[in-house]
């Protein structure tokens, strides 16, 4: 069994360069804190060594080659994007609410929403970053396979 160490290096080093969707959640999860960004990074570079693992014993091309299992990861990981997509709106439209709020009552003691605690902001950030990569086929897609999955 030969590997092309470069090579697989290459495309490692491209799938962790190119953005992707788990970019965005990333982000913005630094925007609402820079702890939660930092964990929701980590959450996607573990999100993808699960796809390396994945690759290298074989696994992904078993997902590769199977429209069910592939098209079921794929429309997971839209609805998951989907769910991060309308919480963000949700939130978003909250926190105007309550800023026209203050700015009506004139009350600089009014408490805008719960302020998450460092635990709870880096484990939210964590999941969002794994999932949002975990649920990408794509992820796996472009990762070399294992030889012996390879073979037909």
């Amino acid at each position: 069994m030969s590997v092309d160490l470069m090579g697989f290096l290459g495309v490692v080093l491209v799938a962790y360069v190119v953005p992707g969707p788990d970019f965005l959640v990333v982000f913005r999860s630094a925007i609402e804190h820079p702890a939660k960004g930092r964990a929701a990074g980590l959450g996607a570079q573990a999100g993808l060594c699960v796809h390396m693992l994945a690759a290298a014993i074989g696994l992904a091309v078993i997902a590769a080659r199977s429209p069910v299992v592939y098209d079921t990861v794929k429309l997971l990981g839209a609805f998951y994007l989907i769910y991060l997509g309308v919480r963000a709106v949700l939130a978003a439209r909250r926190a105007a609410r309550e800023r026209v709020a203050v700015r009506e009552t004139k009350d600089d003691s009014l408490p805008l929403g719960e302020p998450q605690s460092a635990g709870a902001r880096w484990r939210s950030g964590f999941a969002q970053g794994f999932l949002t990569n975990v649920l990408n086929p794509k992820g796996g897609a472009v990762l070399p396979q294992h030889p012996a999955a390879v073979r037909q």
